[in-house]
């Protein structure tokens, strides 16, 4: 294991057509408030200079949005976790709609 590795890695291409000729999409997530180590932000450098995006964020609907950002239809995904009788409530966290 190694220090400072991102959270999240996506090896396929991202949808929307100004972030296609990234070789990967990797992300850090942050509770609010929370800040990268200075192992994570050398991995960030590291993976930009590989042309990976590479990024953090703070919050659920943060990462989201990023997500959005690169071309995923999120809406789509919480669409079927609505269906299923979830939601994303403030904090980000999955929770029982009532």
């Amino acid at each position: 294991v190694k220090a400072g590795v991102l959270d999240f890695t996506i090896t396929t291409r991202a949808p929307a057509e100004w972030a296609r000729h990234f070789r990967g999409i990797d992300l850090e997530a942050k509770k609010i408030g929370g800040r990268l180590s200075t192992d994570q932000a050398r991995w960030i450098v590291g993976l930009r200079e590989d042309e990976h995006f590479a990024d953090w964020f703070e919050g659920t609907h943060a990462g989201l949005d990023i997500l959005r950002k690169l071309g995923w239809n999120v809406d789509a995904a919480l669409g079927r976790i609505a269906s299923r009788g979830e939601v994303l409530d403030e904090s980000g966290k999955l929770v029982r709609s009532k």
